[in-house]
């Protein structure tokens, strides 16, 4: 047992140590709450601060139950005794029961927003709360911790108060010295003055080692979607974006080491940046045959990485990139074309579950041995289904993320036309073959003069029809039929200076016209007798 009697007057300076920490630590929490305006930074604080009074606060519930607290001052009536245990009990649930409170509003949250402690320690959330997020008991939790603030002023209130009360008012009692000693008066120190240090603090110590440590591993390992991304179903892509990666003869040797996928926005008026360290490329690109050029990205979305830690845990949730159930992204690049600065492509992005088509334009600078890439495209949050629990309009993270692509690779076959021997729609693996250009063609020889001969006609053989085989028979065009001639006068038809003589064209070839059909005669009486009549209306005699 750590419990003895005291007789001392005032408290350790352990217990005076704790009291104006924990008194200056809960007063700021108190204008932070109020001040914070949906500033990310400023949640995260204060539920740091949540937390280590929450530490401290059962290292100081030991540190009384190892080193009871003086006796009050003689003269304290019985009353006075009871509202000051009162209002000191009041205090203590109130330091337990508003961390516990904010800690339960973070777990139930419908947002799920990481907490880090001190900006790299992570933090979890309450166990066995999963079932229990929703907006509804949030807000009531909300309600509750703002009123716990309005108790705490309270409180305060009262405990100031009856303690300047004593001290200064009617008949005076040195209650003060008892936690300011040496400027309100003198007070007897405590028989023991660290009673029970180490397992007052080690308890709280080892409780929050424990849980950030169980915390960061659980965040570390691989999740359950590992295991069953291979049953998870991607959306039906178009062509030649339905080709994995495996179905790819890549022609080029992406050096990652050198290479780099940077992700950009803004968060909270703020630009962030982050990378993804794990990833891979198959890349089979051909600028003599844009057509047959595919490139497939492979991106471990658990590797990335934006150099802070709230940022890494949270992009990482469901609400996200859902790493759990979908540890991987892919990228699809067809449908090159060439332009006056580069390259434009299209950039089908598979992320969890939906993909999202933007062009990427890039550039490529150097030779087949030493190529630079240099690529930027920009993907939609929204269209993606990323954070749009917590921020579906853009007001915190920026709708518009922009990805760069920065490397260097080589080619590792010659520059030559790339053929596709499978269609792009079958699942069988994709040949690939490479053929050389083909030569200049020649110019073409004069065709030769065909003589045409007759062939003596057979002595012995009576004067019957040869059959031959049969020829086209060559006919000469027929003559371009003239006008009739119109009647003139002399004077027209002299050549002068306003009739001049027509000067000889050139002769024309016409193409060979075809004879009219020979039409049936008519029989039809009915026909023929209104050919008559109509012959007879127009002076014409009846045949």
């Amino acid at each position: 047992m750590f419990y003895s009697e005291t007789l001392s007057s005032r408290y350790s300076y352990v217990a005076m140590i704790l009291h104006w920490v924990m008194a200056a630590l809960i007063l700021f929490m108190i204008w932070l709450g109020w001040n914070m305006d949906d500033n990310e930074a400023g949640y995260q604080i204060h539920k740091t601060v949540g937390i280590v009074l929450l530490l401290l606060t059962v290292a100081r519930l030991l540190w009384r139950w190892a080193n009871p607290p003086p006796s009050l001052p003689d003269g304290i009536t019985l009353g006075e005794a009871r509202v000051s245990n009162a209002v000191h009990a009041a205090f203590y649930t109130l330091m337990v029961a508003m961390p516990l409170l904010g800690w339960l509003m973070v777990s139930v949250s419908p947002f799920q927003i990481k907490t880090v402690l001190f900006g790299f320690v992570p933090w979890p959330h309450i166990p066995f709360t999963r079932g229990l997020q929703s907006e509804g008991l949030f807000n009531a939790l909300s309600n509750l911790h703002g009123l716990g603030a309005w108790g705490f002023l309270i409180l305060l209130a009262l405990h100031v108060g009856g303690a300047f009360k004593h001290q200064f008012i009617g008949e005076r009692r040195p209650v003060l010295p008892r936690m300011v000693p040496k400027v309100f008066g003198e007070a007897e120190p405590p028989v023991y003055l660290t009673r029970g240090a180490q397992f007052v603090f080690g308890v709280p110590l080892a409780a929050f080692l424990l849980l950030t440590v169980s915390t960061a591993i659980t965040r570390a390992l691989p999740g359950p979607g590992a295991r069953v991304q291979a049953s998870i179903e991607t959306p039906a892509l178009p062509g030649a974006q339905q080709v994995s990666a495996d179905d790819i003869a890549p022609n080029w040797a992406v050096d990652l080491a050198d290479s780099e996928i940077r992700f950009s926005g803004t968060h909270d008026g703020n630009d962030f940046t982050g990378t993804f360290k794990s990833w891979d490329a198959r890349v089979a690109f051909y600028p003599e045959d844009l057509m047959q050029s595919v490139v497939i990205v492979t991106v471990d979305v658990n590797s990335a990485s934006t150099g802070k830690k709230l940022y890494d845990d949270t992009i990482k949730i469901e609400e996200w990139f859902d790493v759990q159930n979908y540890p991987q992204a892919v990228v699809r690049l067809t449908n090159f074309q060439k332009q006056a600065d580069g390259y434009i492509s299209d950039a089908t992005l598979v992320l969890k579950g939906a993909a999202h088509t933007v062009p990427l334009q890039f550039k490529l600078a150097g030779e087949n041995d030493d190529t630079q890439l240099e690529g930027v495209a920009q993907f939609s949050r929204k269209a993606l289904n990323l954070g749009q629990t917590s921020d579906p309009s853009g007001g915190w993270v920026s709708d518009l993320i922009e990805v760069r692509v920065t490397g260097k690779a080589k080619r590792t076959d010659a520059p030559e036309v790339a053929v596709s021997v499978s269609d792009a729609q079958s699942k069988q693996p994709r040949a690939v073959e490479t053929v050389k250009p083909a030569p200049k063609p020649q110019p073409k020889a004069a065709p030769a003069t065909v003589k045409t001969t007759t062939a003596p006609k057979p002595a012995n053989v009576a004067a019957k029809p040869v059959v031959t085989p049969a020829a086209k028979p060559t006919a000469k065009p027929a003559p371009k039929p003239q006008p009739p001639p119109q009647p003139a006068d002399a004077d027209a038809a002299a050549p002068s200076v306003l009739n001049p003589a027509p000067s000889p064209s050139p002769a024309v070839t016409e193409p060979p016209v075809a004879a009219p059909p020979i039409q049936p005669p008519i029989t039809d009486p009915y026909v023929l007798e209104q050919i008559r009549k109509a012959q007879e209306g127009n002076g014409v005699p009846s045949p």
